[in-house]
């Protein structure tokens, strides 16, 4: 009997660049993954996917003995690692009825749930708690791309995920970032900018192999970035280097801003940051006068811990000064495709009461990330862009509620695409939260440590197992699609769902029904997105 061979085409979620690949699949078995050679950017992806080992190791992944294949329930004491298989109807008609209970006894912000970085589909999940009535979704967005969304939000009224380095950037500045090691889509792009003569500046306490490529090396002292930044923005404005028609028009608070930085003088700030004044004077002239220009920083200022925001702030004035942003080569404003009803009107937010979001917990002192600071920039980025971010409660506040009742008791937990007994910072603390729970659901591949103190784990279906649509959390113009590439439901061998189905299911159990119709959840004004074709741009 001969082989049959198909070719399945998706996106991969093994990292942030999500290539789009194909998957040869013999007689329904994955047997490789390789660069979408139908794709209008096959080029560009190819040596990154024939490179990347994940995408190699996909085939041994997805066919890992260790997957979960059934939904297990525990039996023994939380963590004793007893379980029993039970079906999907059966788990999903038990934890419903569990979750009414709770929300009946102490309120629908009781119920939280923690998540990944853009490994699912976030939008169901909110969608969830909005029309539950739960403000406490938290994750790791405050060490991601968090910060950077919501910063860029508020000084330009939309989302700066990946700006692009294209023919005509001229400058790149670099921020605590390796892309020659971490992100080979932008390091690529930044050899083929080199190559037409762009200048590079890096700011990196390391020797990286990207700063051995660098006009100039910023050597600064780790946590200083801030400083550094705003003596730019300084040198920049005591030298008439701005862009003037681009302040007059569209820039506010500049005077305040010059005064400001006026602290951060050159001799200063080479005290603080270790970076001799010279080096920081000639990288603010190369990058103001070097235009159009770029700026990356993909998650370095977001690592930078407590000045990260602040930080961020002052990288994000660097391009509005410059009037780097919304120009071919510097940083696009792209907008979110028309065709395709953006992440902020699935996630139904004005369906969650005042009162309710009110409750979310740390949003009375960690305001920006949360619903209060969601509240305050929508009300003008939602009406002229059409979108806004995401929200989180503060974890570290909503782990002490589980402990301790204060401010309210918080009895419910559902983890998907997470594992915060490993992210989350003070592992012990988190353990003892867990455990102290009336319920907590975990969704994921694996058997995590997360997972082996839950009451129930659920299956979770990999990328190649099921369809996909994503455009960066609408802040692009283009849609990347994705089908399965492979079954995720085997009668008898395993038994996958994905995270909508679990969304899905709960809520429907819990009378959300009517807001559940797929149709609505992915098109609008006749637009049609087959999974195959791609990519759709307008």
């Amino acid at each position: 009997m001969g082989s049959s061979t198909e070719i399945k085409k998706s996106i991969c979620m093994g990292c942030h660049i999500h290539c789009r690949v194909e998957g040869h699949v013999v007689n329904g078995r994955l047997v490789k993954i390789e660069e979408d050679k139908a794709f209008p950017k096959a080029e560009a992806i190819r040596p990154i996917v024939r490179a990347c080992p994940r995408a190699r190791a996909f085939p041994d992944y997805v066919y890992h003995p260790n997957r979960l294949n059934f939904p297990l329930k525990r039996i023994g004491d939380r963590g004793d690692g007893k379980w029993r298989e039970i079906s999907w109807e059966e788990t999903l008609d038990e934890i419903a009825a569990k979750l009414s209970d709770i929300k009946r006894k102490y309120g629908a912000e009781a119920i939280a749930t923690s998540v990944g970085t853009a490994r699912t589909h976030d939008e169901y999940r909110m969608r969830f708690l909005n029309l539950l009535g739960s403000p406490n979704n938290f994750g790791q967005g405050q060490v991601c791309y968090g910060p950077g969304s919501v910063i860029s939000r508020a000084i330009y009224g939309w989302p700066d995920f990946y700006p692009a380095i294209g023919r005509s950037t001229k400058c790149v500045l670099i921020l605590g970032a390796n892309p020659e090691q971490a992100a080979r889509g932008l390091w690529h792009a930044l050899l083929s900018a080199q190559k037409e003569g762009a200048k590079l500046i890096v700011v990196d306490p390391r020797y990286t192999s990207t700063a051995q490529r660098a006009d100039i090396w910023l050597q600064l002292r780790p946590g200083t970035d801030c400083a550094l930044y705003l003596c730019m923005i300084n040198v920049i404005i005591k030298e008439e280097l701005y862009d003037k028609a681009f302040v007059n028009n569209w820039c506010y608070g500049f005077d305040k801003l010059a005064e400001r930085v006026k602290d951060y003088d050159l001799d200063k700030v080479a005290k603080i940051t270790w970076v001799p004044a010279q080096k920081i004077k000639e990288a603010a002239e190369m990058y103001a006068k070097t235009k159009p220009g770029v700026i990356v920083h993909t998650m370095g200022l977001e690592h930078l811990g407590a000045n990260s925001i602040e930080a961020m702030h002052a990288r994000y004035i660097l391009t509005a000064i410059t009037g780097n942003i919304d120009v071919r080569g510097g940083e696009e404003m792209r907008g979110h495709h028309p065709l395709l009803v953006p992440q902020y009107d699935i996630e139904l937010n004005e369906k969650l009461s005042p009162e309710q979001r009110a409750k979310q917990l740390g949003s009375d002192k960690f305001r920006l990330l949360s619903k209060n600071g969601e509240a305050l920039i929508s009300q003008y980025a939602k009406s002229k862009m059409g979108t806004t971010h995401t929200t989180f409660a503060h974890a570290p506040t909503v782990f002490r509620a589980m402990l301790t009742g204060k401010p309210y008791p918080v009895r419910v937990l559902i983890t998907a695409a997470s594992n915060p007994l490993v992210i989350q910072p003070n592992t012990k603390l988190v353990y003892k939260a867990i455990k102290n729970l009336d319920l907590h659901v975990v969704q994921d591949f694996w058997m995590t440590p997360t997972a082996e103190i839950a009451d129930y784990v659920l299956p979770a279906a990999t990328w190649l197992e099921r369809s996909s649509i994503f455009n960066y959390d609408d802040s692009v113009n283009f849609i990347y699609a994705g089908e399965p590439m492979i079954p995720s439901r085997v009668e008898g061998k395993y038994e996958r769902r994905t995270d909508y189905d679990l969304w899905r299911g709960l809520g429907i159990r819990l009378g959300q029904e009517e807001f559940w119709p797929w149709e609505t959840l992915v098109t609008k004004k006749g637009g049609h997105f087959n999974p195959a074709q791609g990519r759709e741009k307008i």
